[in-house]
């Protein structure tokens, strides 16, 4: 924000342990299971600022760099998330019995939850979706604390093609009650897309949220490749 530190983390991990919170891939020729997901959270205020992250086995280094925008959180005004391109999916079961088994402490980061599915969020830039397989796709909704609590909330979204400016696929405004919880103003949406009608290229997936009072949220956006 200011060019001051804002927060950091640090930790190191058992590169053999058989219980680990990210995806892990085999080192060829050595048996050596290595991850290449690694979570964490940390609470930052809105405002711009300047990601770097650094990994190192001791001897070797590898860096990344990347800036990062938060916008503030408003409690009177409906909301969505930034939208997450699911890299994998996998029964949400799977996320209590790895923590419970290294730690009892609470599960940290959340884990991007929707019904009875974890969704994993591709690690690519945009992120890349091989041809003839789903598209998975994370949001979230907030719900504003209005007075009149309960209005039905729906969402639309929309895939458009980079190359040519022309949307591909489109939705009407979809009910989101399927996807609320008692008591909880945040409403967790996944889907699974099919895209077998998409050719190889760029695209650009959209999402807005609306409720029957009228109002809209923004449009949120991210970019994906099919290959």
């Amino acid at each position: 924000m200011k060019g001051e530190l804002a927060a950091q983390f640090a930790e190191s991990t058992d590169c053999v342990t058989p219980f680990y919170s990210g995806q892990l891939r085999l080192l060829p020729r050595s048996g050596v299971m290595l991850p290449d997901r690694f979570d964490t959270q940390i609470n930052l205020r809105p405002g711009d600022y300047d990601l770097q992250l650094v990994v190192t086995d001791g001897k070797n280094f590898g860096r990344a760099r990347s800036p990062l925008h938060i916008e503030p959180l408003s409690s009177q005004r409906l909301m969505t998330s930034d939208v997450a391109i699911g890299g994998g999916v996998r029964y949400v079961g799977w996320v209590l019995r790895e923590a419970t088994a290294v730690s009892p402490a609470p599960v940290i980061p959340t884990p991007l939850v929707s019904k009875d599915r974890e969704y994993l969020p591709d690690s690519e830039d945009p992120a890349r979706v091989h041809k003839h397989t789903p598209l998975y796709v994370y949001f979230e909704i907030y719900e504003p604390q209005a007075e009149t609590p309960g209005l039905p909330i729906y969402y639309r979204w929309r895939i458009t093609d980079q190359k040519t400016g022309l949307v591909v696929l489109t939705t009407d405004p979809l009910s989101a009650a399927e996807f609320l919880s008692t008591g909880n103003a945040v409403i967790p949406i996944g889907l699974k897309l099919d895209t077998e009608k998409l050719k190889k290229g760029t695209y650009k997936f959209e999402v807005q949220a609306s409720d029957s009072a009228g109002r809209e949220s923004e449009r949120r956006a991210t970019k994906f490749n099919i290959q």
